[in-house]
């Protein structure tokens, strides 16, 4: 979605066009989207709205239209971040279209009545999450 959202920048294309057109995609994916994945797409659209990435790619977006040296330098910047806000939707909207979860296991919440019990807890799991976070 950011190097859609240069490439607008590069070859001046209309931003109106581009939004009406991924939007309507992403209308017409919700369509044939699985339901357990409908509302998470819409939804994802929230990580381009972060407090790191709107300077990001404001940044990058600005320094990308100044290098072009053109009068509309801010007007081309503009709607960086709604052309970058519909790529996990449509993205997460595919991924609903062939992925099926093949199922899952219950979550067992523990009864904790002390502390003892939860220092018990974080000790035994301390090293599985410990070795997820080494591996990621």
């Amino acid at each position: 979605a950011l190097v859609g959202a240069f490439l607008r920048i590069l070859f001046q294309f209309s931003l109106s066009y581009l939004l009406i057109t991924c939007y309507l995609l992403a209308f017409i994916l919700s369509k044939f989207t699985s339901i357990d994945f409908l509302s998470i797409a819409w939804e994802s659209g929230g990580v381009t709205t972060g407090p790191i990435m709107v300077p990001f790619v404001m940044a990058l977006g600005l320094g990308l239209a100044s290098v072009r040296g053109d009068k509309t330098t801010e007007e081309d910047s503009f709607g960086l971040i709604s052309l970058c806000l519909i790529g996990p939707i449509l993205t997460v909207l595919i991924l609903g279209m062939f992925y099926s979860p093949a199922g899952g296991s219950a979550l067992v919440i523990p009864k904790i009545q002390s502390m003892s019990d939860i220092a018990s807890l974080y000790g035994a799991n301390f090293p599985a999450y410990f070795k997820q976070i080494t591996i990621a």
